[in-house]
């Protein structure tokens, strides 16, 4: 009979797994520095199913500049979220970038200087019902010359402090350790070691060269459109991988 029940479970986990690469409605929040912000070029405009969430936490239509976010720019996030959409992950998307320039690791962990907005901006997420699928985390290059092991620890506390302030999400490192003449590889390589549940690889901004770029940091928009395809690509991949160990584990716990 326990058999039985047991092929029954698995035959709908196989039914299942196959629609859950759609997904009907997609929350981020991304914290990070300028480059994560609306520190950038070019301005977007709004477009069809993409929203943000404004100062009190409600789902509102996105365009450049998003109001959490620093600076008066453009982002990358209005077309990272039209491709997202075009590419058949996501009916709709809703971001909320908050993004402080010039911010250290340290600064967003308890008594850092980002901590009160970034627990403002959970807040009211909550207070909202807004449950985030994903945290892309996009920081770095103003801990160039930190320690490896500093950052890899200051991290995981900040990993487990949204955790506790929102509950479970997945999230995304992206490689960025370089601005102007500045570049740590030992940064980069600490971001690409966060590979393993609940962190998936981001993109390599530091590939980006100075044609990309406006002030040898900041993208203009060929840049802004580039890291924005780059985000798409490692989330589909993330959701992908993520997809394939729940899989795996589920039949596992029938062997």
């Amino acid at each position: 009979m326990l058999l039985v029940v047991n092929r029954v479970v698995l035959l709908f986990v196989f039914l299942l797994f196959p629609i859950i690469g759609f997904s009907k409605g997609t929350n981020i929040i991304v914290i990070g520095q300028s480059i994560s912000s609306n520190c950038n070029q070019t301005r977007f405009v709004a477009v069809p199913g993409v929203y943000q969430l404004n100062l009190d936490g409600e789902k509102v239509f996105a365009q450049d500049p998003f109001v959490w976010a620093d600076c008066d720019g453009g982002s990358i996030w209005m077309p990272f979220a039209e491709r997202l959409i075009a590419s058949g992950f996501t009916d709709e998307v809703t971001l909320m970038p908050i993004g402080v320039a010039g911010t250290k690791l340290i600064d967003w962990l308890p008594d850092g200087k980002a901590n009160k907005k970034l627990k403002r901006a959970l807040s009211a997420a909550r207070e909202n019902g807004i449950k985030f699928d994903y945290v892309f985390f996009y920081l770095g290059s103003s801990d160039i010359g930190e320690s490896p092991k500093k950052y890899k620890s200051q991290l995981i506390e900040l990993n487990r402090f949204v955790r506790e302030e929102i509950g479970y999400s997945s999230w995304l490192v992206a490689q960025h350790s370089r601005c102007n003449d500045g570049y740590d590889s030992t940064i980069a390589k600490v971001q690409r070691s966060f590979n393993k549940i609940p962190f998936y690889a981001g993109p390599d901004s530091n590939s980006l060269g100075d044609e990309y770029r406006v002030d040898g940091c900041h993208l203009n928009k060929a840049g802004q459109e580039k890291m924005a395809a780059l985000w798409v690509e490692s989330l589909i991949q993330a959701a992908d991988k993520k997809q394939r160990i729940e899989k795996e584990t589920l039949l596992h716990l029938f062997k």
